[in-house]
């Protein structure tokens, strides 16, 4: 997937070629709901900075005490991965949607 913020303020986000045959509707409007909802946080994010950059206020580059440890990043969005997939199958079965078959789910 690949977004990009255009001229227009608008977010446009793409699946890579072909990709989206591969996707059931509503997992793509799941994708693209989740990109839309990424895209409002950076919008967010990058009018706070022009905001802050026009009032003159310049921000230091955080120091980090740490080198970010891939491993434990992986970990970490494996698990978040995982409970976004169970929130979604719970919100499934109460819907009474069925899973389509040869999906695997995470374990």
């Amino acid at each position: 997937m690949d977004g990009n913020f255009l001229v227009t303020g608008e977010f446009e986000v793409m699946l890579s070629k072909g990709l989206g045959q591969h996707f059931a509707q509503d997992e793509k409007e799941q994708l693209f709901q989740d990109a839309k909802n990424i895209a409002d946080l950076l919008g967010v994010v990058m009018d706070k900075r022009t905001q802050e950059l026009k009032k003159g206020k310049q921000r230091n580059p955080p120091s980090i005490e740490h080198t970010p440890n891939p491993s434990k990043i992986k970990k970490e969005l494996e698990k978040l991965g995982k409970t976004k997939h169970l929130q979604a199958k719970m919100q499934w079965l109460a819907e009474g949607v069925q899973l389509r078959p040869g999906l695997r789910g995470f374990v």
